[in-house]
């Protein structure tokens, strides 16, 4: 009897270059690392991937960045195939990655305040709504990475009170445990608010 349950599977490199292809369909050119740096990562014990799987065949995937002793990862990809996108797929992928990090995740969604059109800021707000229906609770502050300033969205079980700092301070993390000092200070603007 075959098992047809939604799954997370861990993706190996030659899984990432099989994935990647889609990845450059699904995410815009400035926000999709390059192959090489993927490659790296994974090696570095920094990145995980993780195929998302029903009865043996692909509907979607995930990419976490997590540095040492950092305990919340970044969920930096996650999509679902074209044509399953509106049929719960996302919603039920977004539940296993619950499942396989308790202690929650984090994620970058590119901020609606910054659109440069009105059907962009539209797929923005669509965008964010869904993580919302999902649990994630948005922690805005002040950021831009590569040019890109985003919406921090945060999953745990009991967020901390001052959740908009605790979250710079996690992808203040995050960026740091994969970027040169000269790289993150030349791309990676942060700014944790007070407490």
């Amino acid at each position: 009897m075959e098992d047809n349950a939604l799954r997370l599977e861990p993706v190996d490199l030659s899984g990432l270059e099989r994935l990647y292809p889609l990845m450059e369909v699904d995410f815009p050119i400035e926000e999709l690392k390059p192959l090489d740096k993927m490659r790296r990562l994974m090696r570095q014990g920094l990145s995980v991937g993780w195929r998302i799987s029903e009865g043996g065949s692909l509907r979607g995937y995930a990419f976490l960045i997590q540095g040492p002793g950092q305990s919340i990862p970044l969920l930096d990809y996650f999509a679902m195939l074209p044509a399953l996108r509106g049929q719960g797929y996302g919603s039920r992928g977004l539940e296993l990655l619950k499942k396989q990090y308790p202690e929650g995740f984090f994620l970058e969604a590119e901020d609606p305040a910054d659109a440069s059109s009105d059907e962009e800021k539209i797929t923005r707000r669509r965008r964010v709504a869904f993580y919302q229906r999902a649990g994630l609770v948005p922690c805005p502050f002040p950021n831009r990475v590569f040019g890109v300033q985003y919406l921090i969205l945060l999953w745990m079980e009991h967020p901390p009170i001052e959740r908009n700092r605790f979250a710079a301070r996690l992808e203040e993390q995050a960026y740091r445990c994969h970027l040169s000092e000269a790289v993150y200070d030349r791309r990676v603007s942060i700014t944790v608010p007070e407490a």
